[in-house]
C-alpha cells in the first residue's frame, strides 16, 4: 500500500467484546476517524437505518445476529457500505457466504492496530497505479465490476502467486453470476483459506 495522507472515515465497529470495541476505536481514532461502537449486529442494524457509515468492523460470532446474518439483513434492506469481516473463526463456508453477499475484505484476529487501520484506509482511497493489482481487483469487486477485477489479475497478477489466484477464482466465479460455495473453493485451494482472504502482515 502506497503512503497515502489518511482519509477521516465515518466507521462503524462491530463486536460483542467490549474491550475490542474500545481497542479498535483507540486505533482508529489515532488517524481522526470518527467511530461508533456497538455491541451486535442488530444495533449495527439501527445505527445504518439512521446515520452513514463509510466503513464498518463486522466481527463474525457474537450472540443474537451474528456477522453473517447482519451481511444477510443488510442486503435484505440494500444497505451498502464498506464491510471488514473480522474474527478469529473464519471457515471456508462463512468465508463463501460472505463474499456471496459482497464483502471482499477480511482480518484475522489477533488484528494489530496498523493492520486494521491499513486495511481501513485501503477502502478511502482509489486505486492507482503504485498499488498492488491485487488491491485495485478487489476494489474493482466492491464496485460490482467483477470482470474488471478478472481482467486486472489475467493481465497484472502473476500467477505463482496464490492469493492472486484465488482471487482469480472468486472473480471469474461472480463475473459469470454463478453461487460461491466451499465445492468449488476447496478442491483447488483446500480447506484452510484464511491466508488467502486476508491481506494483514502479522499472517
Amino acid at each position: 500500500m502506497t503512503d497515502a495522507i489518511t482519509q477521516p472515515a465515518r466507521v462503524l465497529v462491530v463486536d460483542d467484546e467490549p474491550t475490542l470495541r474500545l481497542g479498535f476505536t483507540y486505533a482508529l481514532k489515532t488517524e481522526n476517524h470518527d467511530v461508533t461502537s456497538v455491541p451486535g449486529g442488530r444495533e449495527a442494524l439501527e445505527q445504518l437505518k439512521s446515520a452513514k457509515f463509510d466503513v464498518m468492523i463486522l466481527d463474525l460470532r457474537m450472540p443474537d445476529l451474528d456477522g453473517i446474518e447482519t451481511l444477510e439483513m443488510m442486503k435484505k434492506k440494500e444497505v451498502e457500505t464498506n464491510v471488514i469481516l473480522c474474527s478469529a473463526h473464519i471457515n471456508t463456508e462463512a468465508a463463501c457466504r460472505a463474499l456471496e453477499l459482497g464483502c471482499y475484505d477480511f482480518l484475522s484476529k489477533p488484528v494489530r492496530p496498523e493492520d486494521l487501520r491499513n486495511s481501513v484506509q485501503r477502502l478511502l482511497h482509489a486505486c492507482d497505479d503504485d498499488e498492488h493489482p491485487l488491491d485495485c481487483a478487489i476494489e474493482m469487486l466492491r464496485s460490482h465490476s467483477p470482470q474488471e477485477a478478472l481482467n486486472i489479475l489475467r493481465n497484472q497478477c502473476a500467477a505463482d502467486n496464490p492469493r492472486c489466484e484465488f482471487w482469480k477464482e472468486v472473480s471469474s466465479i461472480i463475473a459469470r453470476g454463478e453461487p460461491i460455495s466451499p465445492d468449488r473453493l476447496s478442491p483447488k485451494f483446500g480447506s484452510e483459506i484464511v491466508p488467502l482472504l486476508v491481506h494483514q502482515e502479522s499472517l
